[in-house]
This record gives structure tokens, sequence and C-alpha cells, in this order.
């Protein structure tokens, strides 16, 4: 609102679509003027950098990186797309771009996007100007500024030239979310700084957002993550056979089977390569209806040949009516399915995402549906559905759900920061335990950001917590998504989880009677597994800040190993007293 004269109250209500416990919070809570002339865009002067020389609220026309040369060297990507501290219109930082890559895909994981902050309807079909500072190293460097939104857009190309100067564009939005681009980048290293959208028809003198002050106070948790060798790989089997035992297990081939995947579209050997010697064991493998069943066959038997399985994600076919919609969607599942149920590489097929009554595209009756059709091609695999959140009756022969921590730009743009929310992971784990006894769990974590309206990428560290709280909180698959993160540390970490995962699986499937565990402080979660007889505690830290705590176990014992910390502790009374920094993990094992 443009007048506060007559406010007295503001009401904010929380909450849910089913009955469940929940707790919430609330914090830096702000309300300021509408100025006609403020600055709609957060960090438009790119100062704020969250991780890697990555800007907040800034990111690329992809959520990941899936071109094959910064698959292999993503090193080689931020050459190419970065912060640049040297040079800045000004402040002390631009966003340096250099241009173009040889492939299209590649040139779209160049393309500097921002989301404009969610318009409400009052606010859409006036004017608004983007305006920015930019110049190149070139006399004359193309660059195309684009405003989009769902219907429609506004775009200008100009040519940049070697000093700082100014332009702008004016355009009036008919829908929200708003995008803005710099797109069809020439040859040659582009530098952009001060970014700025304010309501009219001219630009005034560049000013920071509301939001940049806490932004930039924001304090963020990084930690160098632990190396790790290239993990062995050996090609699939020629045949694959996979159950789920009366546990709830999942199995492949007879043995517990815990994906740690990353969802791809069409992986090529590199990627293949790359994402089986970084130690994940599956790829999500997503089906447009575009792609042949030559690609589809490819792919399968590029995964194979660097044994990493797939569970084969479908695409819903989004037609002009609901009922085109679903009759093109069951039609596609039972292509794929009866296609592909042959290939050795496929463990599941995955059949419908976040369904919800409120979308008439994609209901529970509609996922439903394509579940049947997907049992009746191929009734030897698991077939499921990922839901956002659980009703009343769960469908699907495995639990999956997705929560992404950092949320999106578009939604909390008018708060202080995107801040790290693990604690929703602990009950959205505990609802599917409740909705899904006797399945196998899988979980959708993110990893993704600086995409979009994706703010920000997670950083290790909270990578490193939601993984650990997950699988603490009883799931037993993780999927990450989407591709690979942009920020060095963020990869490194899922190197290292995937590792980890790998060598504690059968600890966490174990049936043996596990050890009795309490800790001292709450925010530590804990969970004692025994394996051929050896007591084990995994354990993790869901603050922001260092915690000194003591875990109790039953059973006695002198000293823990700490696995890949290369430590011990002694263990004194039945308790092990350690420190946890920051979103840390420690694993015990007890002698």
């Amino acid at each position: 609102t443009s007048d506060w004269s007559d406010i007295r109250r503001i009401y904010v209500s929380i909450y849910q679509n089913k009955p469940l416990t929940c707790t919430a919070y609330m914090s830096d809570l702000h309300a300021w003027k509408n100025d006609a002339t403020q600055n709609l865009l957060p960090n438009g002067s790119f100062e704020a950098c969250s991780s890697n020389n990555l800007p907040d609220y800034w990111g690329t026309n992809h959520f990941g990186l899936q071109t094959d040369e910064w698959v292999a060297n993503l090193s080689s990507w931020h050459t190419r797309w970065q912060v640049d501290n040297t040079t800045s219109h000004s402040g002390s930082q631009s966003l340096k771009i250099v241009g173009p890559a040889s492939l299209l895909q590649a040139s779209q994981e160049l393309v500097p996007i921002s989301c404009f902050v969610y318009r409400a309807a009052s606010e859409l079909n006036t004017a608004y100007t983007l305006s920015v500072w930019m110049k190149s190293n070139q006399a004359s460097q193309p660059v195309t500024m684009l405003m989009r939104w769902s219907n429609g857009s506004a775009s200008q190309q100009v040519n940049v030239g070697n000093t700082w100067q100014r332009y702008s564009l004016n355009f009036t939005p008919a829908a929200s979310p708003i995008y803005c681009l710099f797109d069809n980048i020439g040859n040659g290293t582009l530098w952009i700084d001060d970014v700025q959208i304010e309501r009219g028809t001219y630009a005034t003198p560049y000013k920071a957002s509301v939001l940049d002050q806490s932004i930039l106070s924001a304090q963020w948790v990084h930690r160098t993550p632990r190396q790790v060798l290239d993990y062995p790989i050996v090609p699939g089997n020629d045949t694959v056979q996979v159950s789920i035992d009366a546990n709830g297990r999942f199995l492949v081939d007879g043995q517990p089977y815990m994906s740690i995947a990353v969802r791809w579209d069409l992986p090529s050997a590199t990627v293949a390569q790359k994402l089986a010697s970084t130690g994940f064991n599956t790829v999500v493998m997503y089906v447009k209806p575009s792609y042949s069943l030559s690609q589809l066959t490819t792919a399968l038997d590029t995964l194979k040949a660097n044994g990493l399985k797939a569970i084969v994600w479908i695409a819903s076919i989004f037609s002009a009516t609901p009922q085109a919609t679903h009759d093109a969607t069951v039609t596609q599942v039972q292509w794929v399915v009866s296609n592909l149920s042959y290939h050795p590489a496929v463990i599941a097929w995955y059949v419908a995402d976040e369904p919800l009554n409120l979308n008439p595209h994609n209901t529970y009756a509609f996922a439903q549906d394509y579940y049947n059709a997907a049992k009746q091609s191929d009734p030897s695999r698991p077939s499921f559905i990922n839901y956002v959140s659980y009703p009343g009756s769960q469908t699907g022969d495995i639990g999956s759900m997705d929560f992404y921590c950092i949320p999106d730009s578009g939604s909390n743009m008018k708060s202080s920061a995107q801040v790290y929310s693990p604690s929703i992971l602990e009950s959205k784990a505990g609802s599917m335990v409740t909705y899904c006894a006797g399945k196998p769990l899988w979980f959708w974590l993110q990893s993704h950001g600086n995409a979009c309206d994706i703010s920000r990428e997670p950083t290790g560290p909270e990578i490193e917590c939601s993984t650990y709280l997950t699988l603490i909180h009883g799931i037993r698959g993780i999927n990450y998504f989407t591709n690979i993160p942009k920020n060095e540390e963020a990869w490194g970490t899922l190197r290292m989880l995937a590792q980890e995962i790998r060598q504690l699986t059968p600890v966490l499937y174990s049936s043996e009677t596990p050890p009795v565990v309490s800790v001292s402080d709450p925010h530590i979660h804990a969970l004692g597994k025994t394996y051929q007889s050896q007591r084990y505690v995994i354990a993790v830290n869901e603050l922001p800040s260092q915690v000194n705590t003591g875990i109790t176990v039953s059973g006695g014992g002198i000293t823990a190993t700490v696995l890949f910390e290369n430590r011990q502790v002694n263990i004194i009374n039945g308790v092990i007293n350690d420190t946890f920094a920051a979103y840390q993990r420690h694993i015990y094992l007890i002698l």
C-alpha cells in the first residue's frame, strides 16, 4: 500500500493443508514507505555474495550447470561468469561476463538473470524503467537488455563500448513474476553494475534497494569440504532385479540400495563419468516429450557403462485442457515405460511431480492414473509420485517429497535475507514416516540457486546439515536438485557426502537392535545404529553456530572413532562430549 495512515494492525496467518504439528518462526519484519523512485531490484551493485563470487539474487538462465566442459571443470565456468572486485562503476564490485560460449546451451548458462520482485495485480500494467551501467573491452559489443514475464516481454539491443555508460529500457509488465536478463552477449568481456528497476518512464540516479543493507550484513557459514579421491567406476550388470522387502528396504539385485542422485536430462559420457567418479550411484533422468527412443536408450546405455542407475522421471504433457493433459501424459507414461522397461539401468519410474488439487492439470487423481499406467506397463519395478505435501492417502511404491531450504526470491523478496531453514526438514521427514509406513523414503534436497528466482545456492555446510538431518529422521534415498551447483564449496560437499552415504548405507539399513542415544542439546539430532554388532551414532548440528554437547550411548565403551575425521574421542560414563561446528555432522563408531 502507498498509504499507511490508516494501518493499525497487521495479521500474519500461518497454515498447513494437513493436520500436523509444526513450529513456525518469524523474524526481522519490515515495513517501508512505497517510494516511487525506490530500486525494486536487490543487489543491483553485486556487492553481496554469499558464496564463491556468486552475487545473491543474480544467477543464470538455468538452475545448475550441465554443459560438458563445465561439468568436467567447474572452475572454467567461473572464468566466464563471476563478480569482479577490480572493476566497478560504484562500490567495489561488478558482474563480469566473458562470452559467448561456443554452445547454445552453454551460452544460456552465461546469461545473467534476476527475479524482479513479484508484483501485486494493482502494480501491473503500469510503467517501469530498467537502467544499468555497462562497459566492455570492445569498442562495440552487442548486448540485449530484456524484461520478461509469462505473457510478454520488452527488449532492446545496445552496443556497449569500453567506458562506463548508462542504458535504460521502459516496460509495462502484464503478469508476475518478472525477470531481468542481459542476453545475446557478443564476443568480448562485459561488465555490468548498478542495475535498477523503478516505477516511471525515466531513470533516476542509482540507489541501493531497501533490502541491500540486510543482505550485506547477513552472515553465512562456510567450510572447506573434506577432500576425497575419485570413486572407482564399475560398469553395471546386464540384468537388474528391483524389489522392496518386508521392512520397507529398497533392494537392487537383493542388496539394500540407497539412491544418491542428481537430476539430469540426457547425460553424456562426460557427465556420467564425472558423476560416477564423484560418488553418485544414480541419476534422476528427466524425460521430455520431445526425446526420441534412440536418445533415451543412448543415455541409459551411457549410465550403465559408468555403473549408474536411473530413476526415470516422465514429464507431464501440459495441454490446453486438464483432460487433454491427463490423456497425453497417460499415453506418454505408457510409451516410456513399455519401451525402456527392458533396460538394466532403470530402477524406478517417477510418474508425477508435486500434484496438488489446486492445479486442475496436476491433481492427485491424475497422478494416481499415471501410477496405474506405469504399473500396468511394468509391474516389476517400483513407481512413485513426488509430493510437496502428503494427501490423506499417499499413492506410490516409494514415499517421495521435496523441500528446498533456501526460499525463492519472489516469495521472500520483502524479507531481509534468504535464510536457511533446516528445522522444517525434520517435520517433513516425520510426515513421510507417518503417511508412508512400510515404504522406502526418498527426499529431494536443494543444491541449486543463483538461478531464475532462487536467490542463492546453499553453502556446503547447509547441504551437509540437510543431508544428515533427513538421514537421521528416516530418509533412505537422497536426490539433489539439480545438475551441478555453481558454487565450488557446494560441489565439493556433494562429492564428500555421496561417498560418505555409500559407506554408511549398510549401517543405515541395518535392522540390528540399535543403542539408545540421548543428547544434552536439543539442536543436535542423533541416530543410533548397530551393524555387524558394532554401535554407531550419527549426529548433526542444525544451528549456524557452534554447539558443545554430550551424547549418551547405551552399552558402555571407552572411546569412539569419529569416521571421516581421523580422530577419536573418549567416552566417560557412557557420554561422548564433543563440539559441533555450525551445521556439522559427526559419525561415531563406538569401541
